[in-house]
């Protein structure tokens, strides 16, 4: 191996993966449209919205999910420390797809839905 690739090699070992959990405006946008997968492996639906604590950390994610009766769609919350951002995907490691489902709608529910 060549001195040039090694050092790549070497870079790449001490910064390693990027994590989706940095913060700033950037890192929103690319949370936002994810996928998220239930702790069954089921994908429920996609990351619409996020909300995050004084300091900057996701403290939770508005899913867009199916609605309960299969017709359209709603968006509910899943708050901290149920999901973790991983690669491409957000999973869920504390709900399955059924329990998601039972889930209400954030749309009218407290002091989040009037963020919107």
């Amino acid at each position: 191996m060549s001195r040039k690739y090694g050092f790549v090699l070497l870079l790449g070992l001490l910064v390693g993966p990027t994590s989706l959990n940095a913060q700033g405006a950037n890192s929103d946008l690319r949370i936002i449209g994810l996928p998220v997968l239930a702790a069954d492996g089921i994908k429920i639906g996609q990351v619409a919205d996020l909300s995050k604590t004084t300091d900057g950390h996701i403290d939770r994610i508005r899913v867009l999910t199916g609605s309960v009766l299969g017709f359209g769609e709603r968006v509910v919350e899943i708050p901290q420390p149920a999901f973790r951002i991983r690669d491409s995907n957000v999973l869920l490691s504390d709900f399955t797809a059924e329990m998601v489902a039972q889930l209400p709608s954030a749309e009218n529910n407290g002091p989040a839905s009037q963020e919107r």
